[in-house]
């Protein structure tokens, strides 16, 4: 057993080890995050990453899951080439990357913890915290950052007529399926993989931004119809910023998220 815990994650990783040891492809195991630093708790994800060689490597882009033998019960949630989140049937997120042993990642110090290595020179060396580059999306170009923003101002364009008809949930639906895409835009244009690092809004937004998301949820002390506009000018503001810093102008949106203001400005008491 590797580590002494009482956590139910050491559980999952102390039971599936035995297995990986015993897998042919293998060159290492490690674990980064809350559990490879030592501040996780009993609703921490499992971020495991694990080096195989190169036949191992092309096996598992094409479908082969032998390094899941002996994890138990699990349903797959995202399944991309070289990495898997999955969910155990306890319910315990695992966030699996997959490397080439040709091509171990340098990870930051404090943020990995080897399991199994067959490197005797030892597998990593220390850098600096994690940056962009570690979590690469591809890079968002100006035509789909001016799509984004059509897409955004369209949605604006038709929230005054569910103000007029007092559709006030269809309204609040929007205005949350416009923040969780406004996230993934603030993620993607600065090439970062919003699916996994989700959890981090702080690591790659400055206080700006954040102060800004922030004002995206409803205050409901506001009374509604003054909140939803408060909202409606957040994302508003959010977008610009992303359009500013591609010298990229937004005249359309702030066109109709007048006409939003304004609609919603007819109700305020």
């Amino acid at each position: 057993m590797f580590e002494q815990s009482n956590l139910p994650q050491w559980a999952i990783v102390n039971s599936w080890l035995p297995s990986l040891r015993q897998h042919p492809r293998i060159w290492a195991v490690w674990l980064e995050g809350s559990l490879a630093r030592g501040d996780a708790h009993a609703f921490s994800d499992i971020d495991i990453r694990i080096a195989i060689d190169h036949l191992g490597l092309g096996q598992f882009r094409h479908g082969d899951r032998s390094i899941l033998n002996g994890l138990g019960i699990y349903h797959v949630s995202i399944n991309a080439d070289d990495f898997l989140r999955l969910l155990t049937e306890d319910g315990y997120v695992i966030d699996l990357e997959v490397h080439s042993a040709d091509h171990l990642p340098r990870v930051p110090t404090g943020e990995c913890k080897t399991l199994l290595s067959y490197d005797p020179d030892g597998l990593f060396m220390n850098r600096d915290p994690w940056s962009a580059a570690d979590f690469p999306a591809d890079p968002m170009t100006r035509k789909e950052l001016q799509r984004q923003i059509i897409d955004f101002s369209v949605v604006f364009a038709s929230i005054p007529s569910m103000v007029i008809h007092g559709e006030w949930e269809s309204f609040r639906f929007q205005l949350d399926l416009m923040r969780i895409e406004l996230v993934k835009l603030i993620y993607r244009a600065q090439g970062v993989q919003y699916a996994k690092e989700y959890k981090h809004f702080g690591r790659w937004m400055d206080r700006t931004k954040l102060a800004e998301l922030a004002l995206t949820y409803p205050d409901g002390g506001l009374g509604l119809p003054l909140a939803m506009r408060n909202t409606t000018v957040a994302i508003r503001n959010l977008v610009r910023i992303e359009a500013l810093q591609n010298d990229m102008k937004s005249d359309v949106l702030d066109t109709v998220t007048t006409r939003v203001y304004d609609a919603l400005g007819a109700f305020d008491v």
